[in-house]
Parts: C-alpha cells; sequence; structure tokens
C-alpha cells in the first residue's frame, strides 16, 4: 500500500475522464444497450479524508452531532 501511495498521480479533471469512455459509449448507442456505459460512480472521490478508519470515524460522529445539534 506505502508503495501504491508514493506512485499516485493525480487523476485528470472532469470532464476528461469521461471523455476517455466515448469509444465505449459509441458500441453500447450502436447496439442500443447499456452495456458499455460510463458511470460516474464515485464522482465525489475527492471528498475522501485519508486518515484512520477509527479517526474518520469519530470525525463523522462528530460532524453528524454538531450538524443535528446533539450534545455531545
Amino acid at each position: 500500500i506505502a508503495a501504491m501511495a508514493e506512485k499516485r498521480e493525480p487523476l485528470p479533471d472532469f470532464p476528461t475522464m469521461y471523455s476517455f469512455s466515448d469509444p465505449l459509449r459509441a458500441v453500447s448507442e450502436a447496439r442500443g444497450d447499456s452495456d458499455f456505459l460510463f458511470q460516474l460512480y464515485g464522482q465525489a472521490a475527492s471528498l475522501n479524508r485519508e486518515l484512520p478508519a477509527a479517526e474518520l470515524v469519530a470525525l463523522l460522529v462528530e460532524e453528524t452531532e454538531k450538524a443535528f445539534n446533539f450534545e455531545a
């Protein structure tokens, strides 16, 4: 994992990544199906927070309590 993190490169901004799927989308349109459509799942990936799971859960609980005005 550490080696992969060192080699991480940022992905191109939208809509560049979407345009990479043009050939696949053309096949789906020609066939009249959706087998090769590029779905934008993960489009909010840039909102992810890279921290240990326990810290993330604690932070999310804290933020949720604040959002709903719960007393912690």
